[in-house]
């Protein structure tokens, strides 16, 4: 689904999740990474480990923010200061 939105839509960000509905964040942006190269990908999860987030830079994704951690203002600032 993120993939198909992200291809019809044409965002430039996407904030994915690592567990969704018919396949995980990783290769969902593994995915939009080939369709859109220039949209900026983001994951916020509650799943966050340092493997986690090496893997997920490889994906293509740029951040990685914790839910638990109370980053949900942290991730806002992150897409207001993107210069797009």
């Amino acid at each position: 689904m993120a993939v198909h939105l992200t291809q019809q839509s044409k965002p430039d960000v996407v904030v994915l999740d690592l567990v969704m509905p018919i396949m995980d964040g990783l290769e969902a942006a593994r995915r939009i990474a080939v369709i859109a190269p220039t949209v900026v990908i983001l994951m916020f999860t509650m799943h966050v480990s340092e493997q986690l987030v090496e893997e997920a830079h490889r994906a293509g994704i740029r951040e990685v923010f914790s839910k638990s951690d109370g980053a949900a203002p942290h991730l806002v600032n992150a897409i207001e200061s993107l210069s797009l």
